[in-house]
Parts: C-alpha cells; sequence; structure tokens
C-alpha cells in the first residue's frame, strides 16, 4: 500500500502522513517534516499491511498545524492511496 498527502505553501507547523488499518496506525508507516521554508509540501509512505478479507480496512492520514486550512491538493501534490492486492 502506498499513501500520500500534499498541502500548499505555508512556513508554520509540521506536515504528517500516515497508514492505518482499521483506524490504528500501522507501526512505521508513517512520515513526517517540520515546516522550515514556505514551499509546497509532499509526502509518500509505503508499507505492506495484512487483512483479513473481511472487516478490515485502510487509510492514508494526513496532519497539519500550521494555525489555519491548507489545501490539500496543488499542480504538484495531491492525496492519494494505491492498494496492491497480494494473494497466495
Amino acid at each position: 500500500m502506498i499513501g500520500t498527502a500534499g498541502w500548499n505553501s505555508n512556513a508554520t507547523g509540521y506536515r504528517r502522513c500516515r497508514i492505518t488499518l482499521n483506524g490504528t496506525a500501522v507501526p512505521g508507516a508513517a512520515v513526517g517534516a517540520d515546516a522550515s521554508t514556505s514551499v509546497l509540501c509532499g509526502q509518500c509512505v509505503a508499507t505492506i499491511v495484512v487483512m483479513n478479507g473481511t472487516t478490515d480496512y485502510v487509510e492514508v492520514q494526513g496532519a497539519q498545524n500550521s494555525g489555519g486550512a491548507l489545501t490539500a491538493y496543488n499542480q504538484d501534490f495531491a492525496p492519494s492511496m494505491r492498494v496492491y492486492w497480494l494473494s497466495r
């Protein structure tokens, strides 16, 4: 599974992106950065998640704390999720 998140320019706060399984963070499947300059910010995280096939669900979550709303889509970065089904 691959997840991405992106935000428009802002030099305040942090930006985070993570993958969750059933609403709980998957260990090792998160990235983050503190904003040091006012530039576009995009992040990508990838992991393998084992699901039970009936009730499990996955999410890509993005967070920021610039002190105001930031657009999560721009010409370079956009929220996305790619899931690859692997079966034996």
